[in-house]
């Protein structure tokens, strides 16, 4: 299993590879309760990412969070794990939005998300 730190490290990683502005607050102790670790930003496109290791949980703050975020138009919230690790490269990737821009497609989605049990499924992503 993969600790949270590392977690973070190489999503931002890849995401700074592939020219995304990345924010990620070192010291929460005073922050918002829940507020989701990363802020990505890159050609138009505005993310939120909760990371957590594959058996973490997301807390009533993050949920909440995460759906009021949801809400707001121009904006995607995720949260990611190590076992999505593909899925994230596939969002992060630069091809995709030269993809979707030569396609005529949008590249901004505003996604839901739906809490089980452990889990934070997120609807309404297509790349």
């Amino acid at each position: 299993m993969i600790p949270e730190r590392a977690w973070l490290d190489r999503v931002r990683a890849y995401a700074q590879l592939n020219q995304w502005l990345c924010y990620h607050t070192h010291d929460s102790r005073r922050s918002a309760p829940g507020f989701p670790d990363l802020v990505l930003v890159r050609g138009g496109r505005l993310l939120f990412a909760e990371l957590k290791t594959d058996r973490g949980i997301v807390t009533l703050p993050q949920r909440e969070w995460l759906a009021a975020l949801t809400e707001a138009n121009r904006v995607e919230t995720h949260v990611w794990r190590p076992a999505n690790w593909p899925h994230v490269q596939q969002i992060l990737a630069r091809r995709l939005v030269a993809n979707a821009i030569a396609n005529g497609s949008q590249t901004d989605r505003t996604v839901g998300i739906a809490e089980t049990k452990r889990n934070v499924t997120i609807r309404g992503y297509s790349p």
